[in-house]
């Protein structure tokens, strides 16, 4: 599942920049908060972990930022931040993505 979970960011951000670079801002909010926010409750019930990396809630503010940006700079200071996160730098892909482990993920959430 932690393949998964680092495989759908990576997806969820390719998504929200290509939105963003495109001008479609309501698809971009969809990827950011819904998207987001979907993965990580199949994630948790899945897993039936609830604490996650730091890097995904980071990440996940970065991708929030240009939407409510004053909330996310407020939960930014949180983990101990002292910079802004509007300035910080837009998340990037490194790495691939797992496409096998996504299929299956899929598979097994029409059967849900």
């Amino acid at each position: 599942m932690d393949i998964w979970l680092e495989s759908i960011f990576k997806i969820r951000i390719q998504e929200v920049t290509n939105f963003l670079e495109k001008g479609e801002i309501r698809k971009a909010i969809d990827r950011a908060f819904f998207g987001v926010w979907n993965d990580l409750d199949w994630y948790r019930r899945r897993t039936k972990r609830f604490g996650l990396g730091e890097g995904y809630v980071k990440t996940g503010l970065k991708l929030l930022t240009p939407f409510i940006p004053h909330l996310c700079e407020e939960i930014w200071y949180t983990p101990g931040e002292r910079s802004f996160i509007s300035i910080s730098d837009w998340p990037k892909v490194e790495g691939g993505i797992d496409t096998k482990v996504i299929e299956l993920e899929e598979t097994l959430k029409k059967d849900n």
